[in-house]
């Protein structure tokens, strides 16, 4: 799901408690969770916050492909501070990355 798409989903989830939760408990459960173009949007808060629970409990359980044209220490600059203080290099756990040159 492409970071943008994923925002939006969450943003009018909040709205309603429910719906928010068994979005939430969708994304932790997934066999595989692919985010493309990370953070190639602002997130506030609430979103950030969301996105990164959802992360962090998928660490050692379940495989998350992040997908991004920028490396985790900008995602540290532009995340909320609650939130990147949490969000590091070490915290994504097992990664691979591979880097892909060329025009898109």
């Amino acid at each position: 799901m492409r970071m943008d798409v994923l925002a939006r989903k969450l943003l009018i989830a909040r709205e309603n408690g429910r719906d928010h939760d068994a979005l939430l408990e969708r994304l932790r459960e997934a066999d595989l969770l692919i985010v493309d173009d990370f953070l190639t949007v602002g997130l506030d808060q609430n979103i950030a916050s969301d996105v990164y629970g959802v992360l962090a409990d998928r660490e050692h359980k379940l495989p998350t492909m992040i997908v991004s044209q920028t490396d985790p220490s900008y995602w540290v600059q532009v995340l909320p501070d609650r939130v990147a203080g949490g969000f590091n290099r070490e915290s994504v756990g097992e990664q691979h990355e591979v880097a892909v040159a060329g025009r898109s």
